[in-house]
């Protein structure tokens, strides 16, 4: 099977087994993929790739309550691609579980200037909740 078929083929049984509450398998699953497709990566496969599995581990992460965790993949996954917004949704609900509310509001504000770029402006609600949320929590 092709490494790249094999990867996405990890990371819709990491998004099957997310779906059915095992967070744990569904962090195994895309951390197969994810090096794979780090192998991958001098060949040409998209950072975006990497980015996306990133946040799904991020987001089975928070649904563990590992806070940190969660907020080291978001963050790494923006480090592959700036541009993904779900990152900085992520990253920021983490920041906010780990009472660093000032962190969580920049990392709110930095997906808000990106959200233009991404073409979907529909994400701008839940940067302004995460932003009202750290507002909220700082008093």
């Amino acid at each position: 099977m092709d490494p790249t078929a094999y990867a996405e083929l990890l990371k819709e049984s990491g998004n099957q087994v997310f779906r059915n509450g095992n967070f744990s398998l569904a962090i195994r699953r895309y951390d197969e993929a994810i090096q794979i497709l780090l192998q991958l990566y001098q060949w040409g496969v998209p950072p975006r790739d990497l980015a996306v599995l990133l946040c799904n581990k991020s987001n089975a992460f928070y649904n563990l309550g590992k806070w940190n965790e969660a907020f080291l993949a978001a963050k790494e996954g923006l480090q592959w691609d700036p541009t993904y917004v779900k990152g900085y949704y992520r990253a920021g609900y983490s920041l906010l579980r780990l009472l660093q509310p000032y962190d969580a509001a920049d990392m709110f504000f930095d997906g808000l200037r990106v959200l233009p770029d991404s073409g979907d402006p529909a994400q701008v609600a839940d940067f302004l909740v995460g932003i009202f949320t750290t507002l909220s929590s700082k008093s």
